[in-house]
């Protein structure tokens, strides 16, 4: 599938975002839809999580992008391997 949804956990700080959407884009991967929360993340208030639908070329490229976010330290949990927006 070419639709993946992940969630991840970045700084709340100025810049956060932007550097967790660098990574994508660096990637070659397009942002669909984002999602940004802070409640969920009652036990740091520094951090805030964000759920992404992205878009990839194929399998290969999920995984690059997988691994482009372990290697910046980014923590993510990736939800499926494909997903439809709804």
């Amino acid at each position: 599938g070419r639709i993946h949804r992940f969630t991840a956990r970045v700084s709340d700080r100025p810049g956060g975002v932007a550097a967790l959407t660098s990574i994508l884009a660096k990637a070659g991967a397009s942002v669909k839809d984002m999602m940004h929360e802070r409640a969920t993340l009652k036990e740091d208030i520094a951090m805030v999580s964000i759920t992404i639908a992205l878009e990839t070329r194929e399998r290969a490229h999920a995984e690059e992008v997988q691994e482009r976010l372990k290697e910046a330290g980014i923590y993510f949990d990736w939800h499926s391997q494909s997903a439809v927006l709804a």
